[in-house]
């Protein structure tokens, strides 16, 4: 593993629907993960929470295989 790389940029966008606030997690121009929740507040907590879920997850797959 190299020590040495960048951690990954993510960007959070969240929108209102019909009857719920959808999130959206970007990492790049990529979606890395997207979801929706009742308030804002949730979406945006959610929508980090999914972030740093998804950059443990690709340093554990590195580090794996």
């Amino acid at each position: 593993m190299d020590g040495s790389q960048a951690p990954p940029t993510y960007r959070l966008s969240v929108r209102a629907e019909a009857c719920a606030w959808r999130w959206t997690v970007l990492q790049g121009e990529t979606l890395a993960m997207q979801g929706e929740a009742l308030t804002v507040d949730d979406a945006l907590r959610v929508g980090d929470l999914a972030a740093g879920l998804h950059a443990a997850l690709r340093r554990i797959g590195r580090r794996r295989f």
